[in-house]
């Protein structure tokens, strides 16, 4: 189920009713670009990177067609790119960069109060590593308002957009699948979560709304900030 509109984000009113009516019980929530503003230090991560390769390419170009999705992704588009395959310490090298920059990383404004509007049935399904997510979220003071609850795609070998993640959460949490509300933020992860028959939030803040919507966005939300007041509208 998607909402008629592909442009604009979707209104607060309609999207409550929405919500309202989808009774559910359980509020997934993504990690990178919904929790913690890691997807734009992202750009300065890969810059770095490509740099190891002598790539002139615009990193936003090459994060267009990967957010959301896993190391390997990432790595075989740039390989792609440099054409031949990367050395074999590429993704130790890429995660200790990575880690270091994202050291300074903050909570996305109106995270912590979505997290507070969702109650306590709540969760992180994320396409990170639990690495990663140890750094950011505890960085922000998100983590002990998750954990044990936190999943990672890692962790389970299946990466978004499959939807295998959200249903590992949803059986973790002890809730039908069609009983939970996912937050994303990439076309990969709406499709994940789209593809678990959820009601999916997506937040386009740095991804189109049409995009979004096309991916299976059940609602579109500008800011964590309307998030929170969706969610707590419920």
């Amino acid at each position: 189920m998607t909402t008629a509109a592909t442009g604009t984000a979707t209104d607060l009113a309609t999207a409550s009713e929405l919500l309202k009516a989808s009774e559910t019980e359980l509020v997934i929530f993504d990690c990178d670009g919904v929790l913690v503003d890691s997807e734009r230090m992202e750009v300065e991560v890969l810059a770095e990177v490509l740099t190891w390769f002598n790539i002139e390419r615009q990193p936003e170009s090459i994060l267009q067609h990967t957010r959301g999705g896993s190391l390997q992704q990432l790595e075989d588009a740039i390989a792609a790119i440099y054409g031949q395959p990367l050395p074999k310490d590429f993704k130790d090298r890429y995660r200790q960069h990575q880690l270091g920059v994202l050291a300074d990383v903050k909570a996305l404004p109106g995270a912590h109060d979505a997290v507070e509007a969702a109650g306590e049935r709540r969760c992180v399904a994320s396409g990170g590593p639990m690495d990663k997510m140890t750094v950011t979220l505890h960085a922000n003071e998100l983590w002990d308002l998750f954990a044990p609850n936190i999943f990672s795609c890692y962790d389970i070998g299946s990466h978004k957009p499959e939807p295998d993640i959200y249903l590992h959460a949803a059986a973790a949490m002890g809730v039908d699948p069609t009983r939970c509300v996912a937050i994303e933020d990439s076309e990969f992860g709406v499709m994940a979560a789209a593809a678990a028959k959820m009601f999916v939030i997506g937040l386009a803040r740095d991804t189109e709304v049409s995009d979004l919507t096309r991916a299976g966005a059940t609602v579109t939300m500008e800011s964590m900030n309307n998030v929170a007041e969706l969610l707590g509208a419920r």
